[in-house]
């Protein structure tokens, strides 16, 4: 049993260098908001109505396990039960050992599998229908799954021969050799029709992490509206407004709205308030500041709570 709840901690030992004692600090803040014996009661509670036959279904998933079993010939196990919404897409097509449609190769379908099984289904499949592109490419993603990555070529170069997709030009830029390379396949994905938002979250990551300013710019500075409101973009135009020396523009950001997606001890909202912060100090003094400046500012204009996710300190 896992509990989720609200929790403050106090951040000099929340952040402590020492894992060990920050981790501490944390085991004794839950322990006393749910204590052991409190959980070991819900534990049991939990674990008798697990036992207890299903009477009112609340909620359906996806079709994954009915389709594994359609796949297998078989039952996954006793007591599964996996009702749900009818489908019938590129997978259900090939679970059922069916040629795929010509309705099902029009467009990508929801999600992929790369097992063994499902990888000769695949197979199995091109050699009785002929390669469709959408064959190939689940081919080139299960290739590249298993770090085989001249076969994830040649599948990926046969899909885009056969139709082009922004999930091949993807799986293109995730194999390029070079950051320029992986540009150009990033953008040829993006300028295919059908490319999702999350798509342009990858991109816009790819060059922060190449630190290609100008491009990631051009990128964002293009994105429509309905885009440009992710919350990833939102991030990555800050970090267009930290390179512009646009420090207005940067602090806009930065509280333009809670930050739901940052993992704990990722540190781009810190180091974008160390940008601003820096950038104001410059701006007054008129010249570089030195890294004593930068830390005295530090000092008397902390990282704001909600900006801060570090696992550490800050150095400077």
């Amino acid at each position: 049993t896992e509990a989720y709840m609200p929790a403050s901690l106090d951040a000099p030992q929340a952040h402590a260098a020492d894992y060990h004692a920050a981790t501490a600090h944390a085991a004794g803040a839950l322990d006393t908001l749910l204590p052991a014996d409190e959980l070991a009661r819900i534990d049991s509670f939990l674990r008798e109505q697990a036992r207890l036959p299903l009477d009112t279904r609340q909620s359906t998933g996806t079709p994954w396990g009915a389709r594994q079993e359609r796949l297998l010939g078989r039952r996954l196990a006793e007591g599964l039960d996996f009702t749900v919404e009818p489908s019938a897409d590129f997978w259900d097509d090939l679970a059922d050992g069916r040629a795929v449609s010509a309705a099902n190769l029009a467009g990508m379908p929801d999600g992929t599998a790369v097992s063994t099984a499902w990888i000769d289904r695949i197979a199995s499949s091109a050699k009785a229908q002929g390669t469709t592109w959408l064959h190939a490419l689940m081919l080139a993603t299960a290739a590249l799954d298993r770090n085989d990555k001249n076969a994830a070529r040649d599948h990926v170069a046969q899909s885009l021969s056969l139709q082009p997709s922004w999930a091949a030009h993807r799986l293109e830029a995730l194999m390029a050799a070079t950051p320029d390379a992986a540009a150009e396949s990033y953008l040829r994905a993006w300028s295919v029709e059908g490319a999702p938002p999350e798509l342009a979250i990858e991109i816009a990551q790819h060059f922060m992490a190449a630190r290609r300013s100008v491009e990631l710019k051009s990128f964002v500075d293009g994105l429509p509206a309905s885009v440009r409101d992710k919350e990833r973009i939102i991030l990555a135009r800050a970090v267009v407004a930290a390179d512009d020396g646009d420090f207005d523009e940067l602090e806009r950001l930065l509280f333009s709205r809670p930050f739901a997606s940052i993992r704990e001890g990722e540190t781009l909202l810190s180091d974008l308030w160390v940008r601003l912060r820096r950038g104001r100090l410059e701006a007054q003094l008129k010249r570089t500041a030195t890294a004593d400046e930068v830390k005295a500012d530090l000092k008397a204009h902390p990282v704001p709570r909600e900006l801060n996710l570090r696992m550490h300190e800050i150095e400077t």
